[in-house]
């Protein structure tokens, strides 16, 4: 728990001062976001990095704790979209939604080591331990998805 030290008796505070931020940082938690020919790759219980881009806070070392089954309809998380400097290709909706251009799955990592997390966000990123896959079954792959696409089924 952090407190504001400039604060005292009599102080006037506006409502954007802050006063006190309590969070639990026994725990880092990361979300890594990946394609949907990755996730099929990638297993709970497996081994991940994180590396943030502020390199001052370290690598974490995790372990993929849950992968989603379902692809995220809109990224709730603005630093890493590419209309802000971020890595994943979205769009904006006229509503300020940002929709992934590709089909995009969130992984999350648990049991990081060091314990302590940062006490920000940060962005970074993620190293995970996947299944081998030969460029020509990669390839063979994506001309059937396209192949049963066109065809209508």
């Amino acid at each position: 728990m952090e407190r504001n030290h400039e604060l005292s008796p009599g102080t006037w505070v506006t409502p954007r001062d802050l006063l006190y931020a309590v969070a639990d940082r026994s725990h880092t938690k990361v979300d890594a976001y990946v394609g949907e020919n990755d996730r099929e790759r990638l297993h709970a219980g497996d081994a991940a990095n994180f590396i943030p881009d502020a390199l001052e806070f370290g690598r974490h070392d995790c372990r993929i704790s849950e992968i989603d089954k379902v692809n995220v309809s809109e990224l709730q998380e603005p630093a890493l979209a590419s209309v802000y400097g971020g890595a994943l290709p979205v769009h904006n909706t006229p509503k300020g939604a940002l929709i992934p251009v590709n089909a995009l799955y969130r992984v999350r990592l648990s049991d990081c080591t060091p314990d302590l997390a940062p006490p920000l966000r940060l962005r970074g990123m993620t190293h995970l331990k996947a299944d081998g896959q030969s460029s020509l079954f990669r390839w063979w792959h994506q001309a059937l998805r396209i192949l049963l696409r066109e065809a209508g089924f």
